[in-house]
């Protein structure tokens, strides 16, 4: 097929000669080629083979209706390539014996595909290629395979010593023993027909083993991916079945392997495992002279091995690869590390998968010069996938983001002015349109007109946005004003806790320090003296903390207040003017009330002592509260009245 592929193209640089003859076939074009004549042949609606002139060289007899292929007598001796493809042949000869072209020792290219040959002894009989030392491209695909398979196929096939391309039918029992491993030459192999099997071939392990020095390797299912039915009528899938582990692995000097196609495969890696849906992570380890790879259309995405967290074994080892198609797979996601090895890749195509970001790492491919990512589902790319387009390593990359449904409009502006800002770097991005609406001609016309448009919700999102902040800020002062005591009483128990390990916990109830903590104006400091210390500490043994002789110094006065409360039993307040007008006494009345409420839920421990008369409106609201639920002690002014007051006190202390 390559050198068909060769002459077709040295046809183009010659012009058709109407004063040439090369057959006895008026309707063949003679081509003048440097060493001979190319026959054309093709597409005349030829029944038979006419006579060629001994200087033609290339014949191509294709798409004809030819049922025999021509004989010797219709062949010149010096023939190089011959075509007879798309053809009705079926047999060697009117009569059957095998009278045909097969002494034309010097042919150099052969194809006889999509014909009716039924690959068997009855065609290709055991010595039919033994003149053929010099055959390099032999094409036999798209014929009629055997129900019985063919067992003298590598016999046949063992004279063409000089053959470096082969394609074949895949047929049942179809295997390449040990004469092959004579064909030194041959580099390329396709194997094909794979809807005319009864698609449950499997391609094993051993498959390849005696052709360890391919280099071309084509295995892709080439039909369009439809429903076909076999000469029962059933229902059959143009795909192999499955590719057993170590099958391609042994294949180290392979460069081209095109698996396309093939919907229906599961590239398991286990035995026996028929319609996987699946790809290993370690099937293409042992190809590290691979440098193209066709995956495309092969349901890949159904399988997740792509997105999977082991996605970056799948193409780890393939350091030297430079094509790779995983196109129609319905990807819906890749890993974003799944190329992480590709160092040397020059182009991955993506194209017509079901992506709705490009979110894959870039920087490491410096030769990178194509990626197509059209026909997929991708609105706009994220900020991601943005950032590692701008930081890519190859300055040469080109992206076709084409026929994506890209989506114009203020959430997608940023993506837009991106793209238009880094045009070189995508392909006919004057062709992209938005799928959101038809009334902008270009790109350049939608970033004009959202940008404008855009701008006012900008300021009205901005307005809103303060005011939702504001309320929220709002709301948090007024909850911390009304909860600032709790906080502030919550904050130095943190802190007390925090630096003094030695903290009493609050629901122990333990013996306190101190049986009470005194807590009063320094207006009265000379009556706590003379008479309070007196009476309880002297004569009645309780222990006070009083902040004058009991506070630690150097500590902070409000983390002594809430030691000091903590660690006594009760606390004393003596209420007076003076002590309403004190932000201490303030303090430690709140810091008191708090112990009673929160960390004492309600116990009685604060005693109120009423020294001189308040009127009930300078009286905060805690303290009323505590006087409404707390009974309180006033101090009599008639010295009479006090020894009864002294052991009230007293008797609460107890």
């Amino acid at each position: 097929m390559f050198g068909i592929k060769f002459l077709l193209l040295s046809i183009l640089l010659n012009n058709v000669s109407s004063d040439i003859s090369c057959s006895t076939e008026p309707k063949c074009d003679c081509i003048k080629l440097e060493n001979g004549i190319f026959a054309d042949c093709r597409e005349k609606q030829l029944n038979s083979s006419p006579t060629f002139n001994e200087n033609v060289i290339s014949i191509n007899l294709s798409i004809n209706n030819l049922t025999y292929p021509p004989s010797n007598k219709n062949l010149p001796e010096s023939l190089l390539h011959l075509n007879v493809s798309h053809n009705r042949i079926f047999n060697l000869s009117f009569d059957g014996e095998r009278i045909t072209f097969w002494k034309i020792i010097g042919l150099l290219t052969l194809d006889l595909s999509s014909n009716e040959i039924l690959l068997d002894e009855t065609f290709f009989f055991s010595n039919i290629f033994s003149n053929f030392s010099l055959l390099e491209l032999l094409d036999v695909s798209r014929n009629v395979i055997p129900v019985d398979g063919f067992t003298n196929f590598e016999k046949v096939m063992a004279p063409l010593i000089s053959l470096r391309f082969l394609s074949v039918d895949i047929f049942e029992k179809i295997t390449f023993g040990r004469r092959f491993e004579k064909l030194s030459n041959l580099k390329s192999l396709k194997l094909a027909g794979v809807c005319n099997t009864s698609r449950t071939f499997i391609i094993k392990e051993d498959f390849f083993f005696n052709l360890p020095f391919l280099e071309y390797l084509d295995i892709s299912a080439s039909e369009v991916w439809t429903n076909i039915f076999d000469n029962f009528n059933r229902p059959c899938y143009c795909s192999l079945t499955s590719i057993h582990r170590g099958a391609i692995g042994i294949l180290a000097d392979l460069k081209y392997l095109d698996i396309s196609n093939n919907r229906y495969l599961g590239l398991c890696g286990f035995r026996n495992v028929n319609r996987c849906s699946t790809i290993t992570p370690y099937f293409f380890n042992s190809l590290p002279s691979l440098e193209t790879l066709l995956l495309n259309d092969n349901l890949l995405g159904l399988a997740g091995t792509l997105q999977s967290r082991n996605a970056f074994f799948v193409f780890g080892s393939l350091t030297n690869l430079l094509y790779l198609d995983l196109s129609s797979n319905k990807l819906s996601s890749l890993s974003k590390n799944i190329f992480w090895n590709l160092k040397k890749i020059k182009l991955i195509s993506l194209k017509d998968n079901l992506l709705t970001d490009l979110n894959i790492y870039l920087k490491h491919m410096s030769d990178l010069t194509f990626l197509d990512v059209s026909e997929n589902q991708i609105l706009y790319l994220s900020r991601n996938a943005r950032y590692d387009i701008s930081h890519r390593a190859s300055r040469r990359l080109n992206i076709d983001l084409s026929k994506n449904p890209i989506l114009c409009s203020c959430d997608s502006l940023k993506f837009l002015k991106w793209l238009q800002k880094k045009q070189r770097v995508f392909k006919d991005l004057s062709k992209y349109q938005c799928s959101n609406t038809t009334n902008y001609e270009t790109l350049t016309d939608v970033v004009i007109i959202l940008d404008q448009k855009c701008s006012t919700h900008t300021v009205l999102i901005m307005v809103i946005l303060f005011l939702i902040v504001a309320f929220i800020v709002f709301l948090i002062i007024i909850i911390i004003y009304r909860k600032r005591l709790k906080l502030k009483y919550w904050y130095y128990i943190a802190k007390r806790n925090y630096f003094q390990h030695a903290y009493m916990r609050l629901e122990d109830r333990q013996r306190y320090k101190f049986d009470a903590f005194l807590s009063y104006a320094e207006e009265e400091r000379l009556f706590i003296i003379m008479e309070v210390i007196k009476k309880l500490e002297e004569n009645e043994n309780l222990r006070l903390c009083i902040h004058e002789r009991d506070f630690i110094p150097g500590c902070d006065i409000a983390d002594n207040i809430i030691n000091a409360i903590h660690q006594s039993r009760k606390v004393i307040f003596v209420v007076t003017p003076s002590f309403m007008k004190s932000k201490w006494c303030r303090f430690e009345q709140h810091m008191a009330y708090m112990e009673y409420a929160v960390s004492r839920q309600g116990v009685d421990c604060i005693i109120m002592v009423i020294k001189e008369k308040i009127s009930e409106r300078d009286i905060p609201r805690q303290m009323y509260d505590i006087m409404k639920d707390e009974s309180y002690i006033t101090f009599p002014d008639d010295e009479a009245d006090q020894a009864a007051f002294w052991e009230r006190l007293i008797n609460s202390l107890r």
